[in-house]
């Protein structure tokens, strides 16, 4: 997937964007932080991703680590058939790892309709993330009164991904 498909992803407002990315000659997008100088070894991205609050990436090392870890992580896969049998035969979860959740392409080979179904949950996810953050920060305040009396904003720091 060419970098510039996610930026429909970088528009999403209060997220800070990270680039688990080693390969020094790929350069992130404007606005994504880059750690290729820092990650010399499995250990180092397993430090960083337990920073991040969720990961984002095709099938991929980074990927497999983060979801055997546990960590949140999102998958963009190839249609059934064409990913691994631990991504399972078309559900969005897997026993294999349970915190992951698979957006697959469909038979067309297609990136974009994934790239726009990710972007969607990834802003639902967001908005849910802050308002248990602003519900946990504001006690006894139901979420929509927390987002009213903190203007939109999640509490303490951005979602990192």
């Amino acid at each position: 997937i060419r970098p510039d498909q996610f930026a429909a992803w970088l528009e999403i407002p209060g997220i800070e964007w990270h680039s688990l990315q080693a390969d020094r000659r790929a350069i992130p997008p404007a606005g994504v932080i880059d750690h290729a100088g820092e990650l010399h070894n499995f250990l180092d991205t397993v430090n960083l991703i337990a920073t991040l609050d969720l990961v984002i990436s095709i099938d991929s090392a980074v990927v497999n680590l983060a979801a055997s870890m546990g960590f949140p992580t999102w998958a963009l896969l190839e249609p059934v058939g064409a990913s691994d049998f631990r991504w399972g035969m078309g559900e969005d979860r897997t026993p294999w790892f349970p915190s992951a959740r698979m957006f697959r392409q469909g038979n067309n080979k297609k990136w974009k309709p994934v790239i726009r179904r990710v972007r969607d949950a990834l802003a639902e996810w967001v908005k849910n993330l802050c308002d248990r953050r602003l519900t946990m920060a504001i006690p006894n305040a139901s979420a929509t009164q927390a987002h009213m009396q903190q203007k939109q904003t999640c509490p303490d720091t951005s979602p990192t991904i």
